[in-house]
């Protein structure tokens, strides 16, 4: 799935949460820009949360004079989630945090998943992190990742950061974060996760071949954690790294892929050329390779090739040797290319020097 498609399969998706419909229902919307779908779908939800407003605007005035309590009960026995959540871009926030009190963890996690995240407000910030929680665990258990994502971008990053450690899932958090309305919101929150929670996001996106949600993911980032996601990849053992770029290459992820590779640092990089050129794993002569070559070549990333040849020098010779096989066995336009990227950053002989260790 291209990152186009990833992303219009999502507005849809919401688009079909916004009219309650199933998602094949919009399909045929598949072909419009992305801002076209997204506006659609705040028109729509605008129109929905304008319709009787002065009648709500009545209902919340007189909910005033009852006790929280009892406005709780009304609230789930008789008005049920469609109009509760009608009614909460209306709530005082803090009266909205006493109501809560007294609602089911499943009746909150039914108007959460009902409501406008643009009305809350103020309103999230009286529920608790561990009410939070709880509705981020019932909305889990699920499979609502959509609604999930509706706290990103509403919380500080430290109060998201806390729910995710509620969530031991680690594939549907990265499933929630393709739903997340603003992208942006996202690297402050990855910022707070500890080390070993990255470990087990990348190992979760691998096992469970969630690549096209993972590196929509990751290629928002900011620099500081697209090198940390990629630091962390490249030092999974030697098969998770070829499966990896396996990956790629099936859901055809080079350019998302290739971004992770030019946030290495020289070391890491010498770990990744020495998996590419492992005499043992042979992986030089796997399909893969020449086609991460060619995806270097369409998005003109030659400097990447250039900067794993610079790399080799710190690797055994026969790992070396294999490097210029590579070169050697690549088109005269490519090879040219690969010398001008090289010239370019003042290192004229590298071609000679990796042909050479290839004859």
């Amino acid at each position: 799935m291209t990152e186009r498609a990833l992303e219009i399969d999502t507005e849809l998706t919401k688009l079909a949460r916004t009219l309650e419909v199933d998602p094949d229902e919009v399909e045929f919307l598949g072909h419009l820009e992305l801002d076209q779908v997204r506006d659609l779908r705040w028109r729509i939800t605008d129109v929905l949360n304008g319709a009787d407003a002065r009648r709500l605007a009545g209902v919340i005035a007189a909910s005033k004079l009852l006790p929280p309590a009892l406005v709780a009960t009304i609230g789930e026995k008789w008005f049920g989630p469609v109009l509760c959540a009608r009614l909460v871009g209306h709530v005082e926030p803090k009266r909205g945090g006493q109501y809560a009190r007294h609602l089911s963890v499943g009746f909150m996690a039914d108007i959460t998943a009902r409501t406008d995240p643009r009305v809350v407000g103020d309103l999230i910030h009286e529920l608790g992190l561990k009410t939070m929680q709880r509705i981020a665990a019932a909305l889990l258990e699920r499979g609502d990742h959509l609604t999930l994502s509706h706290f990103v971008g509403h919380l500080p990053p430290e109060v998201v950061t806390a729910i995710l450690e509620a969530i031991d899932d680690n594939a549907a958090v990265v499933r929630i974060a393709r739903y997340v309305e603003d992208l942006d919101h996202l690297d402050p929150v990855v910022a707070l996760l500890p080390d070993d929670r990255i470990v087990d996001l990348v190992r979760s996106v691998d096992s469970d071949d969630l690549w096209v949600d993972g590196l929509h993911l990751f290629s928002h980032l900011g620099d500081d954690q697209i090198t940390r996601i990629a630091t962390t990849i490249i030092r999974q053992d030697s098969a998770a790294v070829i499966s990896a770029l396996e990956a790629l290459e099936r859901h055809q992820l080079w350019a998302q892929g290739l971004q992770l590779v030019d946030h290495l640092d020289p070391a890491d990089l010498v770990t990744f050329a020495d998996v590419l050129l492992d005499v043992d794993l042979a992986v030089v002569d796997h399909p893969v390779i020449d086609a991460a070559v060619d995806a270097i070549d369409t998005n003109d990333a030659w400097h990447i090739l250039v900067d794993i040849a610079l790399a080799v020098d710190a690797l055994a010779d026969d790992v070396r040797a294999r490097l210029g096989q590579l070169v050697d066995r690549l088109p005269k336009a490519q090879v040219a290319r690969f010398e001008a990227a090289a010239r370019e950053v003042g290192h004229d002989g590298l071609l000679g020097r990796v042909l050479q260790r290839g004859g």
